[in-house]
């Protein structure tokens, strides 16, 4: 009984290393051993328990996301002091990339007076893991001289997840 018992167990979980269920219980396993790692009983108020788990969670993504607007900064200075030449440049980023190249244009959109540059011809941003408003999407066309394309999926669940 207690031999076929575990076999069952064995045959289940290769079956589930196996198929279609395997890549759903490897995107599950993290945040269920996080929150079970981390239990609200453990501590005085359960707030303090979910925080940590998310802050788990997102830390890596947290980080990478700093890194991509330092880098941004940095982009947008040196646009901003043409190291490239007077030659136009067509700005083409996914994701985190397309992060930094948002935050470069917001950079020089912020620059007083006349000293923005005007040699970004085009802008690409595909996945975009951020939501500018409205008035930010007017800075950024500002410093750009043709085209501003916001390129991504309303279907995309990973996407609208980091957005929020």
């Amino acid at each position: 009984m207690v031999v076929t018992g575990k076999l069952k167990k064995k045959l289940k979980g290769e079956i589930i290393k196996r198929t279609v269920l395997s890549a759903y219980f490897a995107a599950v396993s993290l945040p269920m051993y996080v929150m079970n790692t981390y239990q609200p009983q453990q501590y005085a108020d359960s707030r303090t328990a979910y925080s940590l788990a998310s802050m788990g969670l997102d830390n890596t993504w947290m980080q990478a996301q700093d890194r991509a607007k330092k880098a941004g900064r940095l982009l947008g200075e040196v646009l901003e002091k043409k190291v490239q030449g007077e030659r136009p440049v067509i700005l083409i980023g996914t994701s985190l990339g397309a992060l930094t190249i948002l935050t470069a244009l917001q950079y020089l959109a912020a620059l007083p007076g006349g000293d923005v540059p005007d040699h970004v011809e085009s802008v690409y941003l595909i996945s975009l893991p951020a939501a500018p408003t409205p008035e930010e999407w007017a800075n950024v066309r500002k410093v750009v001289a043709r085209r501003v394309v916001n390129a991504y999926s309303e279907s995309d669940w990973v996407l609208a997840g980091v957005v929020r």
